[in-house]
């Protein structure tokens, strides 16, 4: 019985590692991404006085976001930004919010 606790055990915790490296963002990657997100805020993501500024928010609560907006469970404002989300992928999200994380929130 303790063999097979301990290779559920195992199972489990090579389950979540696998997990969390996949979800890790690559910033390079969200740059490449962010073309469409900076025609709004911006190319350093400072936003302005009609939209939020992204650069330096920590990445958990970005994906959080454009999870909650690709899932249209934003504000109404949000929804123009439905079109751009609805190709992206899980990873992608990750992608973009490593790259606005990583850049100087001014």
């Amino acid at each position: 019985m303790p063999v097979r606790i301990l290779i559920f055990a195992i199972m489990f915790i090579l389950l979540t590692a696998a997990t969390t490296a996949q979800a890790a963002g690559d910033p390079a990657r969200g740059a490449e991404l962010n073309g469409e997100c900076s025609d709004c805020h911006g190319e350093e993501g400072l936003g302005d006085e009609e939209y939020p500024r992204l650069a330096g928010l920590d990445e958990d609560y970005l994906i959080e976001q454009m999870t909650l907006i690709k899932k249209g469970e934003r504000s109404e404002k949000a929804e123009m930004m439905l079109w751009f989300f609805e190709d992206l992928e899980a990873q992608d999200l990750a992608d973009l919010a490593a790259f606005y994380a990583q850049l100087d929130g001014g």
